[in-house]
């Protein structure tokens, strides 16, 4: 605490997300903003500058700092109304919003669920490190107070430590650890994720309007145990925060919107370009995980009852989107689970491909960042040869190819097929179909990634006759 300065009941506060621990993006001016008694003159102070507003007739004011060089001491942000407020312990860095549904918010320990995975326990217990810091964004009421309308939200930062770890979402930590120790500069990772949800939650109702594919979404709620209507996670926690300056979006969902593969090639990216839009950046890094393999079926209790399994046509809208719209990237994930559990404990590699495509796409870094992507394919003497993009270091089978590749001809029955590398790139052929016209790689809800580069990176799934 500075001296002279206090906490004293009064009228001036602040949105959550400006809180003790904080990190700002740096390179971006900062828009700080809260609420008073209409009227009230309200003086920050930070870094060395000072700013000054006069809160609306609604008892709303925002202020805005202009953009500061990485400092991951930053000190403390003073707020000067009827009464005083100090936020302590910021950083200036790299700061990220992370969203989806549970595959996202699942945290490293959770109450209730026994004791912590063995994978979990030597991260768990890693020392403190103050350059790492996550802010769980949870709902609030959202109702009114007076004039004043009250958050829709609510959270706190905290800073990575053996305690906090244990509440982090498991891929915003490995992802904004694996920032933090190659750029060497403080990483926050806000996260804004719940378990259950469709995209079209996360969407605002307008950008569903402005697409007649899509308008049927309004207002829908998704069948099952998870009813929310579309656009009400966005107007509750993702809107709020949309002044508040990030480098980039991880996302990661697609398991409730099962089934409607065709659908989210229009919803992913209409949500994609809505949150740009919401914040003025039309090139703002998104980067997602595809879904990953997940067999309902072979449960004793499956899922499929409430929409929730792998779906190889949503990972299919999932590819196109990444080809598709700019400033994107895909993290397939085929290859690091079997199959048998809806949240795959094996995230670490999972946050540090999240890692690799912002480093790419956020930091300019000329690194590979992607598995192999279908690009173009042909017929040639009884085989389909197959070219990708990002396999210039080149291609890598590991395993049966039988179990993956297939090929159908003019019937449309598919047959399992060899793949082999030929200077480059893949000749798939099957001696059940001497005319083929079409082949395809883990077309299944719960493939094995046998298909890589040379980098390590598994190839998505994909088929030559549906896109």
């Amino acid at each position: 605490m500075i001296a002279g300065v206090s906490e004293l009941p009064g009228t001036v506060t602040l949105s959550p997300i400006f809180s003790d621990g904080m990190v700002l993006q740096a390179g971006e001016d900062i828009p700080v903003w809260g609420s008073a008694s209409p009227g009230e003159r309200v003086t920050l102070s930070f870094a060395g500058q000072v700013v000054t507003t006069v809160a609306s007739a609604t008892g709303e004011w925002s202020v805005k700092f202009h953009s500061m060089s990485v400092k991951p001491h930053a000190g403390s942000m003073i707020v000067r109304g009827t009464n005083v407020m100090e936020i302590g312990n910021i950083a200036v860095g790299e700061v990220w919003l992370a969203s989806g549904q549970s595959n996202m918010a699942f945290p490293f320990a959770q109450e209730g669920t026994g004791p912590i995975p063995p994978i979990f326990a030597a991260t768990i217990s890693e020392p403190t490190d103050p350059d790492i810091r996550i802010f769980n964004l949870e709902r609030a009421d959202g109702e009114t107070q007076g004039d004043i309308k009250r958050e829709t939200y609510k959270g706190r930062w905290e800073i990575s430590s053996a305690d906090s770890r244990r509440r982090f979402s498991i891929v915003a930590y490995y992802f904004a650890r694996a920032l933090e120790k190659h750029l060497n500069i403080p990483v926050g990772v806000i996260v804004s994720a719940v378990g259950g949800t469709a995209a079209e939650v996360w969407t605002p109702p307008w950008a569903l309007r402005n697409r007649s594919d899509l308008k049927e979404l309004i207002g829908r709620g998704k069948k099952g145990v998870w009813p929310f209507l579309s656009g009400e996670f966005y107007e509750r926690l993702i809107l709020p925060i949309s002044k508040f300056p990030v480098k980039g979006i991880i996302w990661y969902q697609g398991e409730s919107n099962s089934g409607r593969g065709a659908e989210y090639r229009s919803l992913l990216p209409a949500m994609i370009a809505a949150w740009r839009k919401d914040r003025n950046q039309e090139e703002l890094p998104f980067l997602f995980v595809q879904l990953p393999p997940f067999d309902d079926l072979a449960m004793a209790q499956p899922w499929e009852p409430l929409g929730v399994q792998s779906d190889p046509e949503v990972r299919e809208a999932q590819l196109l989107t990444a080809k598709r719209v700019s400033k994107t990237a895909m993290v397939v994930t085929i290859d690091l689970c079997d199959g048998h559990d809806l949240h795959p404990l094996n995230k670490l590699p999972v946050g540090e491909r999240l890692a690799l495509c912002a480093r790419a796409l956020a930091y300019h870094e000329r690194i590979e960042y992607s598995g192999p992507i279908i690009e173009r394919w042909r017929v040639s003497n009884g085989a389909i040869l197959i070219w990708f993009s990002h396999a210039k270091s080149g291609l890598d089978i590991r395993g049966q190819s039988t179990s993956e590749f297939s090929v159908a001809g003019e019937d449309g029955i598919f047959y399992p097929a060899e793949a082999r590398i030929q200077n480059g790139h893949l000749e798939v052929r099957s001696a059940e179909v001497s005319h083929p016209t079409a082949a395809r790689y883990a077309w299944a809800r719960a493939p094995a990634g046998i298909l890589f580069n040379r980098d390590g990176l598994p190839a998505s799934p994909f088929r030559t006759d549906g896109q």
